[in-house]
């Protein structure tokens, strides 16, 4: 009895210990285990008890011993059954949800998003991306181990910091250091299984939550910012730092293969200058061996080399005027691909999954201070991808739209292009007006009203004539009339 009390008083006291971590729901249904563990202790475990008392020292046949089971069983599968109904069902749901909860619908905590909103702002540039990454709900829930300052001492000392940090939570700061050292080619000095692990974990959740810090600058109009973080999201992919020669991209590059690219005759700066030379133009690759010019032969031909054609229009209308809703079509074409081809994973070794390439479109205005127009995702690893974006015209004259195409898998390989249009005034163009015969018909077909009210009237009528035998209809009320004149003729007759 006292043992079934304290259990009892235990099972309440923690109800009470963890009430703001479950809901009411989770107690009621908790008080209602206790009860049946109650009922367990004092009436299961006591008849138990008393029956191997009393039948075990007697001889007993094997149907009595398999009716007392069964009764007892009986019991037991009822307990279980409740246990299981209102209690651990009803905890594993209640677990999931509050597990849910916390997710947005990108996948991402929604806790990282309300601190990427408060924090992203129009002077936000690349340089804040890592210490905005290591500052992420995900990047947060990752566990500090006792041997990680030791571990990562040597990893800090060697990292070159481009601002002052403004966090200095512990996890907060070893996450920095990782996607720095990441980011700066240190790996070697990421020694560690669980820091090699951590890293992996943060660069594989920096996607998500780069595309989250480029919609948030997109919906606030934040130009700069949201190129600034596209830069931050392929610096991730392909292990560069902000200023890093895009050429490092190549296969074997090291600082010195960029210098001696930079110099010279055929001297080339970016990627996409490398890429167009032909194979034996190309600096840099005297002191490679026949797998590594391979290599660089196959990057070569992989990276894309794309054309962006975009074009404005207005459906069906020759002229765009102030108040149309205009149609942006960007069309790119990968001109590394043949027809019915596709682009394949990017080359990114120190990332750690497959990734393929994406391109973020941006249209901003020349005339209003670069303010974004448009912004477009294109994931199609297609040859040919298009894609439209509808814009409101709200000021005429001359524009000049700026369409920049940013791949986020490799730096150095973007496009720009201009387009231009006049927008005229409403007075300035005549338009025709075009009605299909079919909607002029229309015009002639009754309402709704018309034909409710057109039925009633005809039942009225219905009712208000009579047939005659020739075959004519006359009104009711004059047959009626008649009818009683008829009569009092007969009565004067009479």
């Amino acid at each position: 009895m006292k043992c079934g009390c304290l259990l009892l008083f235990i099972f309440i006291s923690l109800i009470f210990l963890n009430s703001r971590l479950v809901s009411s729901f989770f107690h009621a249904h908790f008080l209602v285990f206790i009860i049946f563990i109650f009922l367990l202790v004092h009436v299961l475990f006591p008849l138990l008890s008393i029956s191997f008392q009393f039948f075990l020292p007697v001889k007993v046949s094997h149907i009595l011993l398999l009716s007392i089971f069964l009764q007892f069983s009986v019991l037991l599968i009822l307990i279980v059954f409740f246990v299981v109904l209102l209690f651990i069902v009803p905890v594993i749901f209640i677990w999931h949800y509050q597990k849910q909860k916390k997710y947005a619908v990108n996948g991402l905590q929604v806790e990282t998003l309300h601190f990427l909103s408060y924090y992203v702002n129009e002077a936000t540039r690349s340089k804040n991306g890592p210490e905005f990454l290591a500052a992420s709900a995900e990047s947060r829930e990752l566990q500090m181990r006792p041997t990680d300052n030791a571990d990562i001492k040597h990893l800090m000392e060697n990292v070159t910091e481009k601002q002052k940090r403004q966090f200095s939570v512990p996890i907060i700061v070893r996450n920095y250091f990782l996607i720095l050292g990441h980011m700066q080619r240190l790996h070697e000095y990421i020694t560690t299984e669980g820091l090699q692990s951590d890293l992996q974990t943060l660069l594989k959740v920096g996607l998500q939550i780069t595309y989250s810090m480029i919609e948030i600058a997109t919906i606030r109009d934040y130009t700069h910012t949201a190129i600034s973080m596209l830069e931050f999201r392929r610096c991730l992919i392909q292990a560069l730092d902000v200023k890093s020669s895009p050429l490092l991209q190549v296969p074997h590059f090291t600082e010195e293969h960029v210098r001696h690219c930079s110099r010279g005759k055929n001297a080339v700066r970016g990627l996409a200058e490398f890429i167009s030379q032909a194979p034996e133009e190309r600096k840099g690759l005297m002191d490679m061996d026949a797998q590594q010019l391979a290599d660089v032969q196959a990057f070569c031909a992989h990276v894309s080399d794309v054309d962006i054609i975009p074009k404005i229009e207005v459906t069906d209308e020759d002229e765009i005027v102030v108040g149309d809703v205009a149609t942006i079509t960007v069309t790119m074409v990968r001109r590394n691909l043949k027809e019915g081809e596709a682009a394949g994973p990017i080359h990114a070794p120190l990332f750690p999954e497959l990734k393929y390439e994406e391109w973020y479109v941006i249209v901003t205005d020349k005339n209003d201070g670069d303010g974004m127009v448009a912004f477009m995702r294109l994931k199609s690893p297609e040859r040919v991808v298009e894609e439209s974006v509808q814009v409101p015209i709200r000021k005429d004259g001359k524009h000049t739209y700026i369409v920049s195409a940013y791949c986020d898998s490799y730096a150095g390989i973007d496009r720009v292009e201009t387009l231009n249009f006049t927008a005229h005034k409403a007075d300035e163009v005549k338009r025709e007006v075009v009605v299909h015969p079919e909607d002029l018909a229309l015009d002639n077909e009754p309402t709704l009203f018309e034909q409710v009210m057109g039925q009633m009237n005809a039942d009225d009528s219905d009712e208000e004539e009579e047939i005659l035998d020739n075959g004519t209809a006359k009104p009711v009320a004059r047959v009626r009339e008649e009818a009683a004149m008829s009569d009092s003729e007969i009565d004067d007759d009479d």
